[in-house]
């Protein structure tokens, strides 16, 4: 088991908060742009909370570009997007999480989702990472893992990129 990214939660906005704020737009994806620009993630948005969800193209959609209700449904399920400014993100050189350290969360597989700890509870994994933080704040040390599958498309079917 690999720790892909570790981030400390320092605020939220709904979906189309995000969306909205000028600070955000960069993080909309461009899928004629760049590698990077490919994979933004700012892409769900309303016209109002009565309205259904906006996808725009991106890694989420269909391979022709359009919504993937299966994917829609899924990462929006919580109108709720975190942000954090103490973060690291390993990427494709995510090290292994120690066994103790994995253990004393009583971890199990979870995949494609997240998992939330009481400080007090995951003293190990804090423990574990503040060297790492220390070193690299706010780093991303390397792309994402298949990052070169880029202009793949993520099946909600599948859970991968097909």
């Amino acid at each position: 088991m690999r720790c892909i990214f570790a981030m400390v939660v320092s605020g939220d906005l709904t979906f189309d908060e995000y969306w909205d704020r000028a600070a955000y737009a960069t993080r909309r994806p461009k899928r004629n742009g760049t590698a990077k620009k490919l994979v933004g993630d700012n892409i769900y948005h309303r016209q109002d909370a009565n309205h259904a969800w906006v996808q725009e193209d991106s890694v989420h959609s269909l391979a022709d570009g359009s919504q993937c209700p299966l994917n829609t449904a899924h990462d929006t399920r919580v109108n709720r997007i975190l942000l954090s400014n103490r973060f690291i993100y390993f990427g494709a050189d995510a090290p292994a999480l120690p066994d103790n350290v994995r253990d004393a969360l009583s971890y199990e597989r979870n995949a494609r989702d997240y998992r939330r700890f009481e400080a007090g509870d995951a003293k190990l994994l804090l423990s574990w990472l503040e060297p790492q933080l220390a070193a690299h704040p706010n780093a991303v040390l390397a792309d994402p893992i298949n990052f070169e599958a880029r202009s793949q498309r993520y099946s909600a079917t599948l859970k991968r990129m097909a």
